[in-house]
């Protein structure tokens, strides 16, 4: 089980349970409803690329592009499982720890809308992954984790080594 982070922490809208309730960023709160678990695919005539990202809060609520989208903009939300493919995510390797998410069927990639920062703003899907509100970080939910950078030192001055540079 993990949560995934952007900015923020996904999470599905108010904690609902229902069908169709929309994915967003939310501050992480360590919610049942901002975690998620991945099936590794099973049943797809063979092809095995892709994963099931289940809810914690309900194992049986799948995430998915609503209503079988294919375009940009496209929404995500959570819906009974159905193991079609518009629930079928692959994860491509950005770099630093950091993965664009990939819906099967549309070809198209998770991110949150106009790089907001704000709660509830929506997750969906868009053609190109590269900025950071594009990128996913996955972090075990029993693993302690530092959410927010350090402050940047002032006064530093660098000097030119071989090898290397001295901050002093």
């Amino acid at each position: 089980s993990f949560s995934s982070t952007s900015s923020s922490s996904s999470s599905i809208s108010s904690g609902s349970t229902e069908n169709s309730a929309a994915v967003v960023q939310y501050a992480n709160r360590n919610y049942n409803y901002q975690q998620w678990t991945l099936e590794a695919l099973k049943d797809n005539n063979g092809d095995l690329t892709g994963f099931y990202i289940h809810s914690l809060r309900n194992a049986n609520m799948n995430m998915e592009t609503g209503g079988f989208q294919v375009k940009e903009g496209a929404t995500v939300s959570v819906y009974p499982i159905t193991h079609g493919e518009n629930q079928r995510w692959t994860f491509e390797y950005a770099g630093d720890g950091y993965y664009k998410i990939r819906n099967y069927q549309s070809g198209l990639y998770l991110e949150v809308v106009n790089g907001s920062t704000v709660n509830s703003a929506n997750v969906r899907l868009c053609a190109n992954a590269t900025e950071d509100h594009q990128l996913w970080k996955f972090i075990p939910i029993d693993a302690s984790c530092e959410q927010v950078a350090p402050i940047t030192p002032t006064g530093l001055k660098a000097t030119s080594q071989v090898h290397s540079i001295l901050l002093e």
